[in-house]
């Protein structure tokens, strides 16, 4: 048995999805296929169920997760503790990050820590909260910007910020004049929203099935910045985060009240003792974008 194996095991567990599991792990499905079927000959145990396209972790693999993400953990805190003695920031640094602060947040902690840290080789996944989360988990993260709190149990969050989401409109929109306005005004107009796989948009949702109302969405994407480019457009509204979006000449962006749709950001963290100095280095890189942006 190899490290390895833990690892693709991890990863099957986490997206209960072969063909996923080989994409985040950058391997072929035979090739994650076959090691599973390695790990579970040597185990004497099948580690998955098949339900209908996807696989459910059996009771031996629910047992197995703790033991192969507990061997992991020792694993990279030992090597973490090892390049900790340098006291170099180097090596390489897996980060997810929501799509919300992907363009305006993370691109201003990227360069800095190239610039300073030249050793550092950094990758950013744009990924969803849960994937984050699961990812982090199992080791296939080092870090992650998402939602506080996590809903998983597995992973540590610390509070980055607060933030609201606004209604984001061209000017000459009906309601482009408007400061603020209730989320019951916005009933009988069409806008743009993200999928209901984003937490953004079940936040949303939430929202308005607290204000006893459906919102009319007519389009749904899964890009932050062209939800902004087609609010521009003028003719269909949507919701943006208000720490990373700057009104224009062509956006407008109003507070919404009754309810306020608001959320926080968060670190997401392995749980470990030992955070390596490329995630300490990142941490206060981001703390210090976050507090500029006040």
């Amino acid at each position: 048995m190899e490290l390895r194996h833990l690892r693709y095991f991890l990863a099957i567990a986490s997206t209960s999805h072969m063909a996923k599991a080989a994409e985040q792990m950058f391997v072929t499905q035979s090739t994650l296929s076959h090691q599973l079927a390695q790990l579970e000959e040597e185990l004497g145990v099948a580690l998955f169920e098949r339900v209908g396209r996807g696989l459910r972790l059996s009771a031996a693999g629910e047992h197995w997760v703790s033991v192969a993400r507990e061997v992991i953990d020792k694993v990279e805190l030992g090597k973490e503790q090892l390049r900790g003695h340098s006291e170099e920031v180097s090596g390489d640094l897996k980060v997810g990050v929501i799509h919300s602060y992907m363009t305006h947040l993370i691109a201003q902690v990227t360069s800095p820590l190239i610039e300073r840290f030249p050793k550092l080789h950094m990758r950013i996944h744009e990924l969803t909260a849960l994937e984050i989360e699961a990812q982090v988990a199992s080791g296939q993260l080092d870090v992650g910007v998402a939602f506080f709190p996590a809903t998983s149990a597995a992973v540590d969050t610390t509070l980055l910020f607060d933030d609201q989401l606004v209604m984001a409109v061209h000017p000459t929109h009906p309601l482009g004049h408007r400061s603020s306005l209730r989320l019951a005004q916005l009933q009988d107009y069409p806008m743009a929203l993200m999928s209901p796989r984003f937490a953004t948009r079940r936040l949303l949702d939430a929202c308005f099935q607290q204000a006893g109302l459906r919102a009319n969405v007519v389009l749904e994407l899964d890009s932050i910045e062209a939800l902004r480019l087609i609010a521009q457009d003028g003719k269909l509204l949507t919701f943006l985060p208000k720490r990373t979006t700057r009104p224009s000449a062509q956006l407008r962006l109003v507070r919404i009240t009754d309810p306020e749709p608001r959320r926080a950001a968060g670190l997401i963290f392995r749980r470990t003792e030992y955070r390596s100095p490329a995630v300490q280095a990142f941490e206060a890189q981001l703390r210090a974008a976050v507090k500029r942006q006040r």
